[in-house]
């Protein structure tokens, strides 16, 4: 499939990168070593490492990700919209997962309950989507690799960070703070931004595809 192919080449220069390894074994020393240096380890304590750690872990992949569709326009301006759609959203959530797989084997090697990790997974995924989403959507205009990067970390980094300083552009920071389902990890913050995923990634799709958009956008 189509879809599957732009998702695998993604993956595939993701992988290559030695900065990529080097980061991962980053996180995954840095999740043992903090388990380690607690008095009483716990799988607790493993679950709130898990969580902590999932946030900067899939918005380094989702980036990595986002450098390696910009840098192959070229390649997807030969794609139909819908393919080239899903292929990117795709492509950016599993460059986050994978990034996030180190910390996930990490909290396993320091004891963590795998039911714990398993209740852990909607809040890691809906944050995931989150970032995914958000990346997808400057895509969209030609812009340079730096200039898109650039964007993406604004609205995932900057916009959070201003919006928690007054509480009327609050509901602006759902759209783009991926982080706080990971702090609170409830119902009341998971639906929320699960549905602002869902809209960032549906709108996505239809700038993609509309029909101001030919095969060639």
């Amino acid at each position: 499939m189509p879809v599957v192919s732009i998702w695998r080449w993604v993956l595939a220069a993701i992988m290559r990168s030695p900065l990529v390894w080097g980061v991962a074994l980053s996180l995954l020393g840095s999740i043992l070593l903090l388990d380690g240096l607690r008095p009483l380890p716990s799988p607790a304590g493993s679950i709130y490492a898990l969580l902590a750690w999932t946030h900067p872990a899939g918005l380094i992949g989702v980036w990595f990700g986002l450098v390696a569709l910009s840098r192959g326009a070229a390649f997807l301006v030969r794609v139909d919209g819908s393919t080239r759609a899903l292929g990117e959203l795709g492509a950016l959530f599993l460059a986050g997962a994978a990034l996030q797989l180190p910390i996930l084997v990490g909290a396993l090697l320091s004891a963590a309950a795998p039911a714990d990790l398993g209740r852990s997974l909607p809040a890691i995924l809906t944050a995931d989507l989150l970032l995914a989403s958000s990346a997808a959507l400057v895509l969209l205009p030609e812009l340079s690799t730096a200039v898109r990067t650039g964007l993406f970390l604004a609205a995932v980094v900057l916009v959070p960070a201003l919006c928690a300083r007054d509480l009327r552009f609050a509901p602006l920071s759902a759209f783009f703070d991926a982080g706080a389902v990971l702090r609170r990890p409830t119902r009341e913050v998971l639906l929320p931004a699960l549905a602002a995923g869902v809209s960032l990634a549906l709108a996505g799709f239809l700038l993609r595809t509309g029909p101001a958009r030919g095969p060639s956008a």
